[in-house]
C-alpha cells in the first residue's frame, strides 16, 4: 500500500479540486465520495481519453490518481501535470526499485517530481531520503510518516487536518504528521498555483 489514493483524496479535498482516477475495481468513488461534494470524484473507463476528461474541469484544480499499474494514460496525466508524486512505501530494497524506475521513466514528462516517502518506518526513512536525493538531485524528497489516522478519509471522510481541528488528544496525536502534510501540500500549492 503505497498511499497514493488516500493522500490524492486529501489534497483534492484541501485544494477544493476535481480527483480523477482510472480505479474502477476497487470502487474509489464509492470508498472516498464522503470525504469530497458529489460530482468532484470522476473515474474513467478503459479506453477514455484523460486529457477529454480533464477539458471538462478547466479551471478546478485537478487530482489525477492511478492505480499502482502502468497505463498509456500515466504519460498523458505526467504531460498535463504541473507537479507529479511518485509514493514510495519502503520495506526492501524491491520497493525501491519500481519507484526509481518510476521517476527515470517519468523525468522527461514531467514539469515537477516529488518523491514522496511515505508508509515506511522512520528507521529506513533517512537512508532512501539519502538515496534518492543523490540519484535524482532535481526532484523533491519529502516524506509523510505512517499514521492510523490518514486512513480515517476511507471511513469517515475526515482529513488530517479535519480530525486536527476537534482538537484535544487527537490533534495531539497528529503533532508529528500535521508538519510533514503541511510540507506536502504546501510544495503542490506552489507548484501547481493553487492558492488554498
Amino acid at each position: 500500500r503505497q498511499g497514493k489514493t488516500t493522500h490524492a483524496v486529501g489534497y483534492a479535498k484541501h485544494c477544493g479540486g476535481v480527483l480523477i482516477t482510472n480505479d474502477l475495481d476497487n470502487g474509489t468513488a464509492d470508498i472516498y465520495e464522503a470525504a469530497l461534494p458529489a460530482g468532484r470524484i470522476v473515474t474513467l473507463e478503459p479506453g477514455q481519453s484523460l486529457k477529454t476528461v480533464a477539458a471538462r474541469y478547466k479551471g478546478n484544480p485537478l487530482v489525477i490518481d492511478f492505480g499502482g499499474f502502468v497505463e498509456s494514460r500515466v504519460l498523458e496525466a505526467a504531460d498535463i501535470a504541473d507537479v507529479t508524486v511518485v509514493p514510495l512505501s519502503y520495506q526492501s530494497t524491491a520497493d525501491l526499485m519500481p519507484a526509481v524506475k518510476t521517476v527515470t521513466a517519468l523525468q522527461q514528462h514531467c514539469a515537477k517530481i516529488v518523491a514522496l516517502i511515505n508508509n515506511t518506518d522512520p528507521e529506513h526513512v533517512e537512508l532512501l531520503e539519502d538515496v534518492l536525493r543523490r540519484r535524482f538531485p532535481k526532484i523533491a524528497v519529502l516524506v509523510v510518516n505512517h499514521s492510523r489516522y490518514i486512513s480515517r478519509i476511507a471511513d469517515d471522510g475526515l482529513t488530517v487536518f479535519d480530525i486536527a481541528a476537534l482538537g484535544g488528544l487527537e490533534r495531539h496525536q497528529l503533532r508529528h504528521i500535521l508538519p510533514q502534510i503541511e510540507t506536502l501540500y504546501g510544495y503542490l500549492d506552489l507548484h501547481s498555483g493553487n492558492n488554498s
